[in-house]
């Protein structure tokens, strides 16, 4: 607790915004109902991290839980972004860099390149995940002001 008080007062008086990386649960779930367990453990999962940003005044970007949101809309998601495991896919991926440039920019990533090194992503599932992005930063930055 001294540790993020510390921190905490030394960047309010420097003027600097501390983002906290809110990552997805690496479990293994069998069985029926995959995604709703997912879901269900993402949930659990984040509720530290709420309560660390509250006590610190850290902004989460809350890439894991945007990856829950991407799946809700197309379950087709959740093996493409290889989710659940320790490191997603490049398209896992690609969608996390939205959330970041979203939260970094309080912007919708909509419009931004889906092309990096060599991997490309099609149009539509660009649109898909940027759109995605930008919807869950913005449903975050609510539920932290609410905590405030």
């Amino acid at each position: 607790g001294l540790v993020y008080a510390y921190r905490d007062r030394r960047t309010k008086k420097r003027n600097i915004r501390v983002l906290e990386y809110l990552a997805w649960p690496w479990v293994t779930v069998t069985g029926d109902h995959m995604f709703e367990k997912r879901a269900k453990a993402q949930d659990a999962f984040n509720q530290p991290f709420i309560r660390l940003a509250k006590e610190t005044g850290a902004t989460l970007m809350p890439c894991g839980p945007g990856l829950v949101n991407v799946i809700k809309k197309d379950q087709k998601f959740m093996a493409d972004f290889h989710y659940g495991d320790v490191h997603v896919s490049l398209l896992g991926s690609y969608f996390t860099a939205c959330v970041i440039f979203a939260e970094i920019y309080n912007k919708s990533p909509e419009g931004l390149p889906s092309v990096f090194h060599e991997y490309k992503i099609d149009k539509d599932t660009a649109r898909t995940l940027q759109v995605t992005a930008w919807e869950t930063v913005q449903e975050w930055q609510k539920i932290q002001r609410a905590q405030q």
